[in-house]
């Protein structure tokens, strides 16, 4: 089997996680293919830089503003709270390999539930919205060692996104499996084992 997870959705999950769970069902003959999202300079050649990802979160277009702010709009519908998002705006910071997204209060504003305050903003608080992480190559050979895969394949290291192929560790998988019956012996065994009993002498 040869699961895809593809468009680089990892950077808004736990990567190493994501990556144990995917493990865990797989057997020794099956593929994993995920999309990472580059982290600029962290490989020479990459065309990726600190400008390219800036500015795609932050586009003249604003279609990712519209993007976090009607995700929060929603938030605030289902959880039936009015707030006036005119006093908010899109805010995305690039640092540390990741981008962090949040709506941030430009003036003091208040968010209440059927005439009931339930929070409230100063100016300069935000609402976080999403945190989207980038990869170094290093970074996914130690995610993917940690959850007990082995890269095998790689596409795109020269340009912006990759696209990674896994497979099962098959030693330390074969090694897990191994202990698990190991594990499941002992225990049958101590539990069906007659009590020790001592001779007594004629």
């Amino acid at each position: 089997v040869t699961y895809l997870f593809l468009g680089s959705s990892i950077g808004n999950l736990d990567g190493l996680q994501f990556m144990r769970e995917f493990e865990e069902h797989m057997t020794m003959s099956d593929r994993l293919l995920i999309g990472f999202d580059m982290q600029p300079g962290t490989h020479p050649g990459a065309l990726k830089t600190v400008s390219d990802v800036v500015a795609a979160y932050n586009d003249s277009s604003g279609v990712t503003a519209q993007f976090s702010m009607n995700g929060l709009k929603n938030a605030l519908q289902s959880a039936g709270l009015d707030l006036d998002l005119a006093k908010f705006q899109h805010d995305a910071i690039y640092s540390d390999g990741k981008v962090d997204i949040s709506c941030l209060c430009l003036e003091d504003a208040i968010c209440s539930k059927e005439g009931s305050v339930v929070a409230s903003f100063k100016k300069g608080d935000s609402i976080h919205v999403e945190t989207c992480r980038k990869y170094s190559l290093q970074e996914i050979d130690a995610m993917a060692s940690a959850a007990g895969l082995l890269r095998t394949r790689i596409w795109g290291l020269e340009e912006r996104f990759l696209v990674v192929e896994f497979l099962p560790d098959c030693f330390g998988k074969l090694q897990k499996q191994t202990q698990s019956v190991l594990t499941n012996l002992s225990a049958n065994h101590s539990l069906h084992d007659p009590p020790k009993t001592g001779r007594t002498k004629p």
